[in-house]
């Protein structure tokens, strides 16, 4: 096959799999090198943001370190409660990954 025929081959397979492959999301990471830089303040103020747009905006998680400020950041959005795993002897809360996923929050 030539390389305009390669070409074309590859642009209906192209065609074809966008058929079947969803759109893809958006994922951002807040990284911060020290605690108290603001990451979570961050993430929070963006959803705030977008929930104030019409998105949909689920939280799965977020330790607030007992900062007044970035609990009310998260009145009025949902989240998703902890689930308790106990670790050698010791209760742990971490993310519900299952009740994350089951909330399948939708952009709008």
């Amino acid at each position: 096959m030539d390389r305009m025929g390669e070409q074309a081959a590859r642009a209906r397979a192209d065609a074809d799999a966008s058929d079947v492959v969803e759109a893809a999301g958006h994922f951002r990471i807040y990284l911060g090198a020290a605690a108290g830089v603001g990451k979570t303040y961050a993430m929070l103020n963006e959803g705030r943001r977008r929930h104030d747009r019409g998105t949909d905006v689920v939280i799965g998680f977020v330790e607030c370190h007992g900062r007044q400020h970035t609990e009310d950041m998260i009145d009025g959005l949902e989240v998703v409660p902890r689930t308790k795993v106990d670790y050698r002897g010791s209760l742990l809360e971490e993310m519900d990954l299952d009740a994350v996923l089951a909330a399948n929050p939708k952009s709008r």
